[in-house]
């Protein structure tokens, strides 16, 4: 991203790359940068979901300060525009800090001047808090509000022909203004947004501000400017009183509530710390609180969800079962691992599980997806030797029975079991139904149809897991015949002795000796497939060509499609996203492979531990606290894609909870 930064601003590069992000358990957030200054189109004070945890919408992009000495103005705002830096305000702050969120402070001559950030919990309200440490009055602060109303994956562009008639008509609306109540309510785009505040006065002068430039976009080759509202401005006399506050709301607030919203804010976080199970430190602290973030209220089903990740994914199926053990049962969340469990169980069609959700109306959407399904029956299996809730295996049991037998006897997208082998076909040459999943218009950038590696080791999981539970509940096991042949099959037909190491599809007389990471999964999966020595040479071969400080490789770099650098425009990175592209979530699949066939020694365990310590540093920057998505898969494996990312921060809480305390 820095290559689309101004000049003016290289120097302080990760100011504008490291970000920061704040949830309230609905789908809503609020995420900036270290600089102040907003860097993507999905940067903002206020994303406001309006259908939980869909429907989101920026609404308050950010309120910029200025600070008035005199007939001087002192400029705090960062911002870029035109491709260029407008206000660099970043060069007056002091300090900043993520703990236990956003907080600013800014220093101008005898000026000491701190800005806080949080979101109320379970509510859509943003509080921006002030405190003045010192000065030398008189002065003043302007406090200009950045408004806007629009899907939070768009742009608004007051040049385009339908934006201009919007702006001409009502789009942004101010509806009331009470200045004894001190408050302001909006009709923005048909939205409601209400502001509050407890000191100063507000001056009304409408205008825009145009062309913010966002190089987080540019360098996604997406539209990287943007226009937004300007009401006026908050006019606060410092001489006055010495802390005040914002509050940005969807829905109207009767008063600012600051002290009870923030002891709200901090009585959550501590909590998360005090349920989790075992000994923590600060690494394990700030994941138990990131893991926070992907768990949201689903209000189609009136219980809980996982987000993929953020700045832009809702709910998906594969995402959400791999990620549940690391992100609820991990840091003690028992209740909402069932409660999420329960919102799949009950969009399950045909046996297969929602793909993903879709993002206005929060229903089920697509089901194009093999393996969704196949780690419910993974996150249910942890779910019990987590909690040995044998009451929610008699009621899901019947659910998983019905999978299986869809899977046997057929169901969409060409999903079949081989009779003759009881390995799991799916797909054809058009469709993406595993976890590489990219296709842009015709083309199937990773063709995976067939039978795939890690489907058909979760398949024989799936079957095993099914008579594991059965027998909890004192049931004769089923299907053997199946789970017969896969025992005798898998290894013969995947195994590539000329490589020593598996196959990663097999279709037919098709078999593709590309070297991906999916074949880890036949060695970390509860029921393993592969005799010992055989297990090892998968998890050597995924060490030497694979494994990153951060994630492994999803294609070794000897391959002539691998793809170093994950960057350019949308056909550019989606070519490159399963080609060789480092995933984060990986990690976790590979320290529990590699404990494996160390027979989990202690020497084994310090070695994962020493390979862990590349995410303690990175916690520290991109997606401050949390883990991203991807990496590129070139030195230095700079971070790319979603700053952070469900199933990475999950895995790393999983393995470091199961394995090594």
């Amino acid at each position: 991203m820095e290559e689309f930064l101004p000049e003016s601003c290289r120097e302080q590069a990760c100011m504008f790359r490291n970000e920061w992000l704040v949830t309230n358990g609905l789908g809503s957030f609020a995420s900036s940068t270290e600089s102040g200054a907003n860097t993507r189109r999905y940067h903002g004070l206020l994303i406001a979901s309006f259908n939980p945890p869909v429907e989101r919408r920026l609404m308050v992009s950010k309120v910029d300060d200025t600070l008035v000495i005199d007939n001087t103005r002192v400029n705090l705002a960062s911002n870029l525009k035109n491709k260029e830096l407008e206000d660099s305000g970043y060069k007056f702050l002091l300090s900043f800090r993520y703990k236990p969120y956003p907080v600013y402070v800014y220093s101008y001559k005898s000026f000491l001047i701190k800005k806080s950030i949080f979101m109320v919990p379970g509510k859509n309200i943003t509080v921006v808090h002030y405190h003045i440490l010192d000065g030398d009055f008189p002065a003043l602060l302007e406090l200009t509000p950045v408004l806007n109303s629009r899907d939070f994956h768009g742009e608004t562009i007051l040049s385009r022909p339908e934006q201009d008639q919007k702006t001409r008509g009502k789009s942004y609306k101010i509806n009331s203004y009470d200045k004894n109540f001190k408050s302001i309510s909006f009709d923005l785009n048909n939205y409601p947004l209400y502001m509050l505040w407890d000191k100063g006065y507000f001056k009304i002068k409408e205008s825009f501000y145009k062309n913010m430039y966002y190089p987080f976009e540019a360098y996604r080759g997406l539209g990287d400017r943007e226009d937004h509202y300007l009401p006026g401005k908050l006019i606060v006399d410092l001489e006055e009183t010495c802390q005040f506050t914002i509050v940005f709301s969807t829905e109207r607030v009767e008063k600012i509530n600051y002290k009870k919203w923030k002891n709200q804010y901090m009585d959550k976080q501590q909590s998360l710390l005090q349920n989790y199970p075992k000994k923590r430190n600060t690494f394990i602290d700030q994941l138990i609180k990131s893991a926070d973030h992907f768990i949201a209220y689903r209000r189609s089903t009136g219980k809980k969800t996982i987000l993929a990740g953020f700045p832009w994914f809702t709910d998906w199926g594969r995402d959400t079962m791999i990620s549940l053990p690391g992100l609820t049962l991990a840091t003690g969340r028992y209740k909402e691992a069932r409660e999420i469990l329960t919102t799949f169980a009950l969009n399950i069609k045909r046996g297969l599980l929602p793909n993903v959700f879709d993002d206005y109306s929060g229903e089920a959407a697509q089901y194009n997806t093999v393996d969704a399904a196949l780690w419910f029956f993974y996150a249910i299996y942890k779910y019990y030797k987590y909690t040995r809730d044998k009451d929610f295996i008699k009621k899901i049991i019947p659910g998983l029975k019905e999978i299986i037998e869809y899977h046997i006897q057929g169901t969409d997208y060409d999903i079949k079991v081989d009779n003759e082998d009881g390995l799991l076909c799916a797909g054809n040459p058009s469709t993406q139904l595993t976890w590489m999943d990219v296709k842009v218009e015709d083309w199937v950038v990773t063709p995976r149809h067939g039978k795939a590696v890690e489907i058909n080791a979760l398949w024989y999981n799936a079957l095993k897991i099914y008579n594991y539970l059965s027998s909890i509940l004192n049931r004769e096991p089923e299907f053997m015949d199946i789970i017969d042949k896969i025992e005798v099959n898998y290894e013969k037909k995947f195994w590539y002795n000329k490589g020593k190491y598996l196959y990663d599809v097999i279709d037919g007389n098709r078999k593709d000796k590309s070297l991906r990471p999916n074949q880890i999964f036949s060695v970390s999966l509860p029921f393993s497939l592969l005799p010992d020595n055989k297990e090892k040479m998968v998890v050597k071969k995924v060490m030497e060509e694979l494994y990153v400080p951060l994630g492994l490789r999803s294609l070794n770099p000897s391959h002539s499609e691998y793809k170093g650098k994950y960057s350019g425009k949308r056909l550019e990175r989606d070519g490159a996203y399963h080609q060789g592209t480092v995933w984060g979530w990986l990690i976790g699949p590979f320290f529990e492979a590699y404990l494996k066939v160390n027979k989990f020694s202690p020497q084994a365990k310090k070695n994962v531990q020493e390979m862990m310590k590349p995410f303690y540093d990175h916690i520290k920057e991109y997606g401050l606290g949390s883990i991203s998505e991807i990496f590129d898969g070139n030195y230095p494996h700079i971070p790319r894609g979603c700053f952070a990312q469900a199933w990475s921060v999950a895995e790393i809480l999983r393995i470091y909870t199961e394995y090594l305390i």
